[in-house]
């Protein structure tokens, strides 16, 4: 249940960025939406698995513990879950277009329009 509970977080997460971050609509409310979803994986997933939401955390706090069970699984299903919100966004994307969407790829707002020497 842990691993499903990671793998799921994780995907909604991510595509939720990748949804708000090519969305001119949406993408100013970005910040919220992630900060509202994160403080909603605490209070309702950590209590299942733990949640890490940081591997080196979850390494170090192994290590200096000695107890090894079920760390793997805060390596292995966030980047799955990462993969599989990226094969949905790109499924997405490749339905059409999308009203309010930015052709092309997506960039940081902060290097969007500017000029690089």
């Amino acid at each position: 249940m842990a691993f499903a509970a990671e793998l799921l977080i994780t995907s909604v997460l991510v595509l939720t960025v990748l949804l708000f971050a090519d969305n001119r609509w949406l993408r100013p409310a970005l910040p919220a939406v992630v900060g509202l979803l994160i403080g909603a994986y605490i209070a309702v997933e950590s209590p299942l698995s733990g949640m890490s939401m940081n591997p080196a955390r979850t390494f170090g706090s192994a290590l200096a513990s000695g107890r090894w069970d079920g760390w793997w699984l805060y390596f292995v299903a966030p980047p799955l879950g990462a993969a599989a919100a990226l094969a949905a966004y790109a499924g997405l994307r490749r339905l059409g277009p999308i009203p309010g969407f930015e052709e092309g790829p997506v960039y940081p707002l902060s290097l969007k329009g500017q000029q690089h020497d």
